[in-house]
Formats: structure tokens, sequence, C-alpha cells
């Protein structure tokens, strides 16, 4: 039975908010950060880095919201199901130090921002812990969901600067369609950056979460699909139905205020922060395309030969740079670099 569109619409009104809240989420604190300090170092080199990204982010989201749509089930839960004990618990605390990182992303932008009206980091980032945490434990995440979604108007101003900025639009068309990298490990740490701030573990986790919270089904999938590319236990768990889930929440808000209240530049904790991201980043993305690929767990809808390529090249690809500049960390502090 064919559905009517004006249902069609409908039916994805209900469904959307995951993908364009998981978009937005990537416009946070480290965003800003990494993305400003690539265009104040190399200035547009790094567009065509930030189209094989985003291409690489699509091809994940997608996987992950098919994933989530056709077994109503998390992305931490269908890990935990499908794999070894080991690779599980390797998995988690992957997820856990990259959930941590966000903690100290979101909180050192809190801190940096209030900074610049004179508000000390000592004041404005226990005051936002507690909102934060009060707000994921007594409130409503479908109340929470539509504040978002409201707030993602506000990235309309990004077009907008970029238009008023008057950039070179023959050098942004030249450094977007065609690659002009610079071989320096500078470039190399931030291409790492932008990776990480971009495909962060978190968003995976947030978008396959949000899927099953919404109740979305196999049929409505290809309204889903829409919003995962235009864009564990629920976050609407009571503390006693997810006491681990919660605690665990708790204890990042603590450890990430913890550590920006640690005197030091806050611009270099965030953008170290988003290296990070980017170093566990191909962890989550390689089980992501093999769970994705299994026709045990997913049947008709496993990846076809072309999103197993397009995958296995996105994931390649990412895993390749993030391990380059390890190894070149790792030979420097020998003095091989």
């Amino acid at each position: 039975m064919r559905v009517q569109a004006p249902r069609r619409w409908l039916i994805y009104l209900a469904a959307a908010g995951p993908g364009l809240i998981a978009a937005a989420a990537g416009n946070d604190a480290g965003g800003i950060v990494t993305y400003s300090s690539a265009g104040a170092q190399f200035v547009y080199r790094t567009l065509f880095l930030m189209v094989l990204i985003t291409v690489a982010y699509v091809v994940v989201q997608e996987m992950v919201a098919r994933l989530s749509v056709h077994t109503g089930k998390g992305l931490a839960a269908l890990i935990r199901e499908e794999f070894s004990l080991r690779l599980t618990a390797f998995a988690i605390i992957a997820f856990a130090i990259a959930n941590v990182g966000l903690m100290v992303t979101e909180f050192g932008g809190i801190a940096t921002a209030f900074e610049l009206f004179g508000v000390s980091r000592y004041i404005c980032v226990p005051i936002a812990a507690v909102a934060i945490w009060s707000l994921v434990l007594f409130g409503s995440y479908r109340y929470a969901e539509r504040v978002f979604l409201l707030m993602t108007v506000v990235f309309i101003a990004y077009p907008i600067a970029a238009i008023l900025a008057h950039p070179d639009w023959k050098a942004v068309a030249a450094n977007t369609l065609w690659p002009h990298f610079i071989a320096s490990k500078s470039f190399l740490l931030l291409s790492v950056a932008l990776i990480g701030t971009t495909i962060t573990p978190y968003i995976q986790l947030y978008t396959a979460g949000a899927v099953v919270d919404k109740g979305v089904k196999p049929d409505e999938y290809p309204l889903q699909r829409v919003d995962a590319i235009s864009g564990e236990r629920s976050v609407s768990s009571s503390f006693r139905q997810a006491p681990v889930f919660l605690g665990i929440f708790t204890f990042q808000i603590l450890v990430g205020a913890a550590v920006v209240l640690v005197p030091g530049n806050l611009i270099t904790l965030i953008l170290n922060t988003q290296v990070l991201e980017g170093v566990i980043t191909p962890v989550t993305l390689i089980l992501i395309l093999v769970l994705a690929n299994r026709r045990s767990l997913l049947g008709s809808a496993a990846n076809g030969r072309l999103s197993r390529t397009l995958g296995g090249v996105c994931i390649v690809a990412v895993a390749a740079v993030a391990a380059v500049y390890v190894l070149l960390t790792v030979f420097g502090w020998f003095g091989l670099s």
C-alpha cells in the first residue's frame, strides 16, 4: 500500500530529530575551535578534506540509523551482542574516553565563552555542570529534543557570516574541488582534529539511541534515512531505570568539569581533545561497518556492494590519517620524526 505524500511527511516529521541534532552537535565548542584553527592556519586548504569527511560522515550516519531501525537496538547493545567480550570491552573503553573528551570540550567551550565577559571558569563551569546533570536526570528528553531542534536555526548564521566575510570565491572553489594539502605535522594534526570533531563517536551513539527511542519502524526507514543524512539506554529513563548509564554520565560530567578547572590554555585543551577523538573514531567506524555488512543481523537491509565499498574506503582513509599521526607522534618521542 502506497503511503500518500502528506502522510509520508507527517511520518518524517515524527521521525526527524536524531539526524538534525547530530549534525548540529558537530558545531559545538570543539567544532568551532577546530574549524577556526584550520582556517586561521591554512585558510582554504582544508576545504577538500572537509568534503571527504562530510561524505564519510553521511555514510556512517546512514549505516547507524539503518542498524537501529532494523534491529530496534542501540549501537552499544549491538556491539555487546555481536562481538567477543574482549572486543566489546575495548569498544566501551574507547567510547568512554571519547565521551569524557566530549565533556572536556563542552565545558572548555563554556569557560572560554564566559571568560570573554569576565566570568571565571571556576564559577560558570560548576553551574553549567549542575544544570546539564539536572536536565538529563530530571528533565524530559522529548521536550529537550524540541529545544535542541529549535536551536539548530542559529546555524543559519554560518552561511551568512561566510558571505559577509567576502572570501576569495575562486580560491574557495579551487580548494573545495581539488586537494591542496600540506606535508606537515601541523596540517596532519588538524586533519585528525577535523575528523574527530565531525565524525566523533558520541554522535553515532546518540543517533542510534535516539532512533530506537523514537520507535522508528523498518517501513519508515526511508524518511529516517533523510533525517540521518540531513543532519545504550534511553536518556529519557530515570536513575532507577538506568542506574549504570546515568551513573557513568554523572562520572563523565564530573571528570570533564574537573579537567577544565585545571589552570591552562583552554583553546589548546579543546583542540587536543578533538585530536584524541579523531584517533579513537576509526575503532567505532570499523565496528559499525562490520555490523552493517552482516546479513545475519540485517537481512536484505545489510550493506550492498556499493555501500560496503564506499564505507570501507571512507573508514580506511580515516584510519590511515589517524594511524600516520599516531606513528609520527610516537616516533617524535624517540627523536625520529
